[in-house]
């Protein structure tokens, strides 16, 4: 990786191109935070999906007049790499809290911008929040800035410009037990996609496993969400999990979401209106009001290449049904 940039022209050209424009986004939309448990009992849990799973809201879409899957819409505020049982790489989306960064209130603001942006493509983008926010994780340190007064400034000589000789510190981050499960939780929540699950220690599984099945919180264990393309369903699955629990020595009851019409709701969306929506999110947030907004530059040439009667056969083709999770 070259200073410049260059590497992200060349990656496509030696590896497969949607590989390369993965790895390209994770670089340019998150940082790297390693994380280990703050308790000496607690450790991370491995299963053969836990490389390629998320942290953040999900929702799937069908068309309503023929029932077509038409995919899902998700948002990656975490990804993860686990190391080992004690040692777990995390990738935090740049749309996150950082503490030093956002003491710049320029810098706090684009940041609320590209969440708020980003979220108004859900049905409901005020719900749209992580269940990691709180991780006590920050960007490794570098050599081209400095702390002063509590805030990122440029080290004396620097410009700001990326060089080869930049160097970057990074530290071990400890997590409280809390973390710990919901990280945990994360990958048992998905492994009905998956045929295994590594653990080092049989009592330190026990109890992170009996705080995912027990727990009624962060939204986990919704039997009928995500089960398209795996391999059993999630009831099946959590009836599973039950049985391991037990045979591990644990006379807590399991707790699921086991009304799958009560956990499913239908939401009406047009394209048009989330396109929109997404839209005044990052050129009216600066606009004191909405008459402000529908007076700029870009409401102006929206309104042009629109006219109502296209904008509403538009909405009778976009209306979507969305399964929330």
């Amino acid at each position: 990786m070259d200073a410049e940039g260059k590497w992200m022209t060349k990656l496509p050209e030696v590896m497969f191109p949607a590989d390369a424009a993965m790895f390209t986004y994770h670089v340019q939309s998150s940082y790297t935070a390693f994380c280990t448990p703050e308790e000496d009992d607690d450790e991370f849990i491995l299963t053969d999906q836990c490389y390629n799973v998320f942290e953040g809201p999900i929702h799937e879409a069908t068309f309503p007049l023929t029932g077509e899957n038409l995919g899902s819409t998700y948002m990656c505020f975490h990804e993860f790499g686990p190391i080992s049982s004690r040692l777990i790489i995390v990738l935090r989306s740049f749309v996150l809290p950082e503490a030093l960064e956002d003491a710049n209130q320029k810098t706090r603001k684009a940041r609320q911008m590209y969440l708020e942006g980003a979220a108004a493509q859900f049905p409901r983008p005020d719900n749209v929040k992580s269940i990691l926010a709180d991780l006590p994780v920050a960007k490794a340190m570098n050599s081209y800035t400095a702390v002063v007064n509590g805030k990122l400034e440029l080290a004396p000589g620097k410009t700001g410009k990326a060089r080869p000789s930049d160097k970057f510190c990074f530290r071990f981050w400890p997590i409280k037990r809390k973390h710990v499960d919901i990280i945990n939780s994360v990958f048992l929540d998905n492994v009905l996609h998956c045929q295994s699950i590594v653990f080092r220690s049989a009592p330190s599984f026990r109890r992170t496993l009996e705080a995912y099945m027990t727990t009624d919180s962060y939204g986990f264990k919704k039997v009928g969400v995500g089960e398209r393309g795996a391999r059993i369903s999630r009831r099946m699955c959590l009836q599973r999990l039950s049985t391991v629990l037990k045979a591990l020595g644990s006379d807590n009851a399991p707790i699921w979401h086991d009304e799958e019409e009560a956990n499913h709701s239908s939401y009406l969306q047009s394209i048009d209106d989330s396109w929109l929506e997404t839209i005044k999110k990052f050129f009216g947030r600066s606009m004191d009001s909405a008459s402000e907004f529908r007076e700029s530059h870009f409401w102006g040439i929206y309104s042009t290449l629109g006219t109502k009667a296209y904008l509403d056969n538009a909405k009778a083709v976009g209306l979507l049904t969305n399964e929330l999770r």
